[in-house]
């Protein structure tokens, strides 16, 4: 599948297409319309403060609370568009066992090398291309599936609508790194080594050293600067990790803090302190001076190319999904909703400082993107009127 085959289809902003019903890492409404986590959290009866990740089934309860309309009933089916069969499966999964409700998840990407294929394990619906939306609602309309009922719509925004995993999903995943390289970077100065970075993060970003990151890619970034700033050596802390003499990350932290009453390093000082006290609290989101970083890597990405030839695009900015965007539009006039995104991106990666804000800097809902794709909604309408 060639990134030529895609087109280019203008530009919006998710604000524009879904409001500010969106909902980041911290669970707190982007929109003043709704209740804030903590609020949603006491009526739940739930003991954690900060909240808890997509796997977790407290996760699916605080969303179902707001699917709910006008704060009454569930609607009479959910629809969840995602692309990871863990995290998003997941929650598919998890918000059918707990709302009573018929849900029908579509986990796209796209896998160029294979034949395009619909892969039902109800209520996930695993798609190696994302023009096979249509096959699926077509799969799920012989579920039970209806056109005429009250239906939730969520909507995962990184790599499903924005970044498409498997076609734009790496222009994410640069912008982290660069938000990582930059914190570093501005850090160390004269100390800072390009390929001792790369080899250091490609390292730890692998699934064999999710016990010490558990996948977070705040660990990873203070790992790096840790090592990079020579409180660690690379070597040292590979051999205590074969060695199991750090078998998580808060060991990891902890021994970081005897090594620097050791060697003292005021440049680094402050970050360790941010991280530690953050992580003893339970905040899953400790290391926020990297998401700020990220945050401007991010939006450095969005819209910067005067090109409108989709694989150009694709290369260097993070886009809209046309098939996601379509289809939220298509949902929009048969009356569906609420609609809601999710996103596991913390607020300091997706909102712009006071400063910045003073600079022109705007959310990255706000933001425009351009929108690159593959039609659907000609298919969709044919689904639509077959009522397969």
């Amino acid at each position: 599948m060639s990134k030529d085959l895609y087109t280019y289809s203008g530009k919006t902003s998710i604000q524009e297409i879904l409001g500010e019903n969106i909902l980041y890492r911290d669970l707190n409404p982007v929109s003043p319309q709704f209740p804030p986590f903590d609020e949603i959290r006491r009526k739940l009866g739930l003991e954690q403060s900060f909240p808890p990740r997509k796997v977790s089934p407290d996760y699916a309860r605080i969303i179902l609370e707001y699917l709910k309309i006008k704060d009454l009933n569930l609607p009479q089916q959910i629809l969840f568009l995602g692309d990871t069969p863990g995290n998003d499966g997941a929650v598919v999964r998890n918000l059918q066992q707990l709302s009573n409700r018929p849900v029908f998840g579509f986990i796209g990407k796209d896998v160029p090398a294979e034949t395009g294929t619909l892969s039902p394990d109800p209520p996930i619906f695993l798609a190696n291309r994302w023009e096979l939306i249509p096959e699926f609602f077509a799969h799920i309309r012989t579920l039970g599936f209806r056109w005429d009922r009250e239906t939730a719509v969520l909507v995962d925004m990184d790599k499903t609508l924005i970044g498409a995993r498997g076609r734009n999903d790496s222009v994410i995943d640069q912008a982290r790194m660069e938000g990582v390289k930059k914190l570093i970077r501005e850090t160390l100065n004269k100390q800072w080594q390009e390929d001792h970075f790369l080899l250091i993060y490609k390292t730890f970003n692998e699934p064999a050293y999710h016990f010490l990151t558990e996948d977070n890619q705040d660990y990873l970034a203070f790992i790096c600067l840790m090592i990079l700033a020579g409180v660690w050596s690379f070597e040292e802390l590979i051999e205590q990790l074969i060695q199991k003499k750090i078998t998580s990350f808060q060991e990891f932290l902890n021994r970081t803090a005897f090594l620097l009453q050791h060697r003292p390093m005021p440049v680094v000082a402050p970050f360790f302190e941010e991280v530690f006290l953050a992580t003893v609290k339970g905040d899953p989101t400790p290391f926020k001076s990297f998401r700020r970083m990220e945050y401007l890597a991010t939006i450095e990405r969005l819209d910067c190319l005067q090109s409108e030839y989709p694989a150009e695009i694709l290369q260097s900015e993070i886009t809209l999904t046309q098939e996601i965007v379509e289809i939220i539009s298509f949902l929009k006039e048969k009356q569906f909703g609420p609609f809601w995104c999710i996103s596991d991106k913390p607020p300091e990666s997706t909102f712009p400082t006071d400063d910045q804000k003073q600079k022109g800097y705007l959310p990255l809902h706000q933001k425009p993107m351009k929108i690159v794709g593959k039609p659907l909604l000609s298919r969709l309408s044919q689904v639509t009127l077959k009522e397969i």
